[in-house]
This record gives C-alpha cells, structure tokens and sequence, in this order.
C-alpha cells in the first residue's frame, strides 16, 4: 500500500494540543482526522483524472485510494492510500524490467489494450528490417488478407516519469488540513477548556 504522511510543520503546539485532545475527546477529533484524510484522498484523486500528466485508461487506480483514521498511543492518525502495485512508481518513477518474460509486451493496437498477449493465440515476433535497436521487435497478428497487424511493441524496459500526484495533493491540501485541525483545536479547547 501506498503510504503517504503528512505532518503539521511549525505549529508544534497545535499539534500537542491536538494529541492531548484526542486523548480526551477521542470522537470529536477522529471526525476532524477523517475530514482532513478525506481532503488529502478527493486532491490525489482529482490529480489522478483532472488534467494531469496520468493517462486514466481504467479508473482502477483513482478508485483504489482510500483513506482510514485510527486512534494510536500518541493520539489520532489519518492514512490515505492505494494498494495497487504500480501506484508507487507512477508518484515516484522509475524503470520497469521484465520478471518472467524476455520482454514486456507494450500494446500498441487498440483491440489490444488491456488484455494480455497471450489472448491472442496466434500471434508471431516480426522485426524491422535492418533495425535491431530496442523498440524494433513487435508482436503481430495475421489479417485474413496473407499481411498483419502490429499488436505490441516488444521492450526489455520502460522508463516510467514522476507523476508526484501525490506530493502535489499534500502541497495543495496540506495547508488546509492544518487550518481545519488547527481551528477544531481552538474550539475544542475553547469549549473544553483544560478539562
């Protein structure tokens, strides 16, 4: 699962006042917990299809972020994230290699997206002529005319781009998740007084 922590930075004292409020009104500031875990989830989502670099094919990721508050021995804790495996590497980058094939299979015709090549029963390697480059060897399919049709590209790795959809949802939502528990902390302790 996709992890990410967001701390108030500058407001220590809040923060203290905060943990020693959950200590004694527990559901009052788990409330204001999972208001703020539900600001931080509706901003990773909103990067995730509201015109970022992530192409959104299936929805599988947008819909697999979830947010859980809890109480802890320091007080109250609000998590947000995904458990789907390629949310890391599209909020942090980096290279994706094979790990049971020769090669990944990057569909590259439309009847081929979101399937698997072996659903393809007769599919056979072409290459182009007089390249042997990376990217130059292709999965095809036979058309009833004697031709074929390029359905994937063969890769022995892509190179996934930092998305930081997540990083950006903290710049954007951090601050507003501090004024929330920051003013829950003044009523409470207004209303509450050192009780």
């Amino acid at each position: 699962m996709v992890q990410v922590s967001t701390q108030v930075v500058g407001v220590s004292e809040v923060a203290e006042q905060f943990r020693a409020l959950a200590k004694k009104l527990p559901f009052e500031v788990l409330d204001t917990m999972r208001q703020g875990a539900a600001i931080l989830e509706r901003r990773i989502k909103l990067n995730i299809t509201g015109g970022n670099p992530l192409k959104t094919v299936s929805g599988i990721l947008r819909a697999s972020y979830s947010s859980r508050v809890f109480t802890v021995a320091e007080g109250v804790r609000g998590v947000v994230g995904s458990p789907v495996r390629y949310a890391a590497i599209h909020e942090t980058g980096g290279e994706i290699r094979p790990t049971r094939a020769k090669a990944l299979t990057i569909p590259i015709a439309e009847e081929a997206k979101r399937r698997s090549a072996r659903d393809f029963p007769n599919l056979f390697i072409w290459k182009r002529p007089g390249d042997e480059g990376e990217g130059s060897a292709y999965l095809a399919q036979p058309t009833g005319d004697g031709g074929f049709k390029l359905m994937y590209q063969l890769r022995s790795r892509v190179f996934i781009p930092a998305r930081r959809y997540v990083s950006k949802a903290q710049e954007v939502a951090g601050p507003k998740i501090v004024a929330l528990i920051g003013n829950k902390v003044a009523e409470l302790t207004k209303k509450h007084g050192g009780k």
